[in-house]
């Protein structure tokens, strides 16, 4: 371990290095307490998500190609891409928590506002 002296920021790239660790893990260890951060979604899940996403890219290009060859454009065209983001607003609800939605209290004092 590194020893500091007080008042002086931590030498990430010694610590790192001295540590044997990535920046990136000694900055998630002091931001977080060292307590592991756990991932909302796993590879499956991005995978899925990415998957209905090209889904929808898909579709917007097809109605891009038309409008650019002057071909008429009807609301039905539209539903592939709908559908699509309707699946991924459905997909994403399976990972909403009630502490995703937990307002953090502002540790600021609020400002006067001056009459």
């Amino acid at each position: 371990m590194t020893h500091r002296i007080l008042g002086q920021p931590p030498m990430l790239e010694s610590d790192a290095k001295s540590r044997g660790l990535s920046k990136a893990e000694i900055l998630r260890r002091s931001m977080f307490k060292h307590r592991p951060v756990k991932p909302l979604m796993g590879d499956r899940d991005v995978d899925i998500l990415f998957k209905e996403l090209v889904h929808a890219r898909i579709s917007l290009e097809d109605i891009n190609r038309r409008v650019d060859q002057g071909e008429p454009v009807v609301d039905s065209d539209f539903a592939p891409i709908s559908e699509s983001f309707r699946q991924i607003k459905l997909f994403l609800k399976r990972f909403d928590t009630p502490a995703l939605h937990r307002k953090q209290k502002s540790r600021r004092k609020p400002k006067k506002i001056l009459r």
